[in-house]
């Protein structure tokens, strides 16, 4: 999440995306479902920057889903209220959560 605070994160996305892709690889190998949550947090984030809600309602519904399925109520409301302040990601938390392979 510390590359989203680089002065023009947008402009490093490609680089950005590649560390979180390996980042989530890994996660999801060894088990590390908080990680990889927290991992989809960050990827929605950068998409939401970009303007992309497609790819951002999809990893946040992915997280949100890994949050709910691991009882980490404090993460899954703190991306409720994330979702919440921007108002056109309101719908995406309205949905089942999506459950990861």
């Amino acid at each position: 999440e510390i590359l989203l605070h680089l002065p023009n994160p947008l402009q490093q996305e490609e680089k950005i995306t590649h560390l979180l892709s390996e980042s989530l690889k890994l996660c999801k190998n060894e088990g590390m479902r908080p990680q990889q949550s927290h991992g989809y947090v960050v990827l929605g984030k950068l998409y939401h920057l970009q303007g992309d809600t497609k790819k951002t309602e999809h990893f946040f519904a992915r997280a949100y889903g890994l949050y709910v399925e691991m009882g980490m109520f404090f993460y899954s409301s703190k991306l409720r209220a994330y979702c919440q302040n921007h108002l056109q990601l309101t719908e995406i938390l309205e949905k089942p959560p999506l459950k990861t392979p």
